[in-house]
């Protein structure tokens, strides 16, 4: 009978804080709509922000793409002439949309600009596993008189270098690898997978190099730090050796680790420094809208005059454009 009476009183027990349990779920979920602060007036409120949030994204988002399209009617005016007879190289990454250098094209050829070569670097170029053998190539075809820093030793900042050197002019406009230094260090790197090549016979005065979002590792969904980082410094590494480099890509490379985010935390860096006031790589992080799109021929124009930037949309840009 006593174990009887124990599991009775477990059964009152287990009753009594089934009833509380149930008590405390009713007046929460029933009961409290009427009262401020309940349960389901606290969701109640978030779904509203929620909804809220949204509707001004989009209204931004329209307001943004109205201004764009507006814009865009002009687009031609505002770089008339900016880089009349200047030769460009421009340079894109294997992820750049071709909605954003074709754009940028148009406005290119509305500047006057001579487009003397078009390089695509392939994803190989930035795969981690291929830095040796691109680390080889640069250092066994590197122009005359081109150096590698000893400092940095990335194949970022020594790929930029010797393409630097062999792209691009020095800052009085003269050439500073001839045409067949020139070939042998682009068709070394064409052969090997690294690069496509058209044209890129003569040098430029200003390199252009464009991107997209983020590189991604081995065609997944997983962002690669590295590709970023040696994109950066590939940028950093051409500005070092010669005359002008704008790189222009989506706001999500002024994020942290992107590659303007990499040029632009350098530069940041550097900028009390001697070399660092002179000259540097000018970005632009909005090259999918028009206003970027002009901004990337305007700053090769003022990488021209020893101007350089970081216009765009993101925290990190100074302007929306110079």
């Amino acid at each position: 009978m006593a174990k009887k009476s124990r599991t009775s009183r477990s059964g009152l027990v287990a009753a009594a804080a089934c009833g509380v349990a149930v008590g405390t779920a009713f007046g929460t979920f029933v009961l409290s709509p009427n009262l401020p602060g309940g349960a389901l007036q606290e969701s109640h409120d978030a779904v509203v922000a929620l909804e809220q949030s949204e509707q001004e994204a989009r209204i931004a988002k329209a307001q943004a793409s109205t201004a764009d399209s507006y814009i865009e009617a002009s687009s031609t005016k505002f770089v008339a002439d900016a880089l009349k007879d200047i030769p460009v190289v421009v340079m894109t990454t294997d992820d750049a949309d071709a909605d954003d250098v074709a754009s940028v094209d148009t406005l290119l050829q509305a500047s006057g600009a001579s487009v003397v070569g078009r390089i695509g670097l392939t994803e190989k170029f930035f795969q981690q596993d291929s830095a040796e053998a691109l680390k080889s190539i640069v250092a066994n075809t590197l122009p005359a008189g081109a150096q590698l820093s000893v400092d940095n030793l990335d194949p970022g900042t020594h790929a930029g270098e010797a393409l630097g050197a062999a792209l691009l002019t020095d800052a009085e406009g003269k050439p500073m690898a001839d045409e067949q230094e020139r070939a042998l260090l682009l068709n070394a790197l064409q052969q090997a997978g690294f690069m496509n090549i058209e044209g890129a016979k003569d040098a430029a005065r200003v390199a252009i190099i464009i991107t997209g979002e983020q590189q991604h590792e081995d065609n997944s969904d997983v962002i690669s730090p590295y590709a970023e980082t040696n994109l950066g410094r590939l940028a950093l590494g051409m500005n070092e050796r010669g005359s002008g480099v704008v790189l222009a890509g989506r706001i999500n490379t002024a994020a942290d680790g992107g590659a303007i985010d990499v040029v632009r935390t350098a530069q940041e860096r550097d900028s009390g420094s001697a070399q660092g006031a002179i000259r540097g790589v000018s970005t632009i992080d909005s090259v999918n809208m028009v206003y970027g799109q002009i901004g990337v021929i305007l700053s090769a124009r003022d990488q021209l005059l020893g101007k350089f930037g970081a216009y765009g949309a993101a925290e990190s840009a100074e302007a929306a454009g110079p």
